[in-house]
C-alpha cells in the first residue's frame, strides 16, 4: 500500500538518522468516506451548523464548528481521522 516514515519530534544525534517517535502511513486523500456516512455527516454537520449561525453567545455556539468539519469532510469523501484509524467505508 504505502510506505511508513518516521517523524521525529526532537532532533536527531547526526543528520543522518531519523528517530521514529511518531510513525505515520503515507496517505493521499483517497476518498474513505462511503455514500450512508456521507449523507449522516451532511445532515448532523447541518444541524450542528444552525447552532452556530443561531446562537450568537455562548458555549453552543462552537458546535457549530464541529458541523462544519463533518460537512466539509462530506463533500470531500476525505476524513483524516479515519486515515489514521485505518477505516474505509467507501466502496473499494
Amino acid at each position: 500500500m504505502g510506505e511508513y516514515y518516521a517523524l521525529s519530534l526532537s532532533p536527531a544525534k547526526d543528520e543522518q538518522t531519523i528517530e521514529p517517535a511518531l510513525i505515520f502511513k503515507e496517505s493521499r486523500m483517497n476518498a474513505n468516506v462511503g455514500s450512508v456516512e456521507r449523507v449522516s455527516r451532511l445532515i448532523l454537520g447541518g444541524i450542528l451548523m444552525v447552532y452556530f449561525f443561531g446562537f450568537t453567545q455562548g458555549g453552543m455556539r462552537w458546535f457549530g464548528l464541529v458541523g462544519l468539519v463533518l460537512v466539509a469532510t462530506a463533500l470531500i469523501k476525505f476524513c483524516p481521522i479515519w486515515a489514521i484509524l485505518g477505516v474505509n467505508t467507501a466502496k473499494r
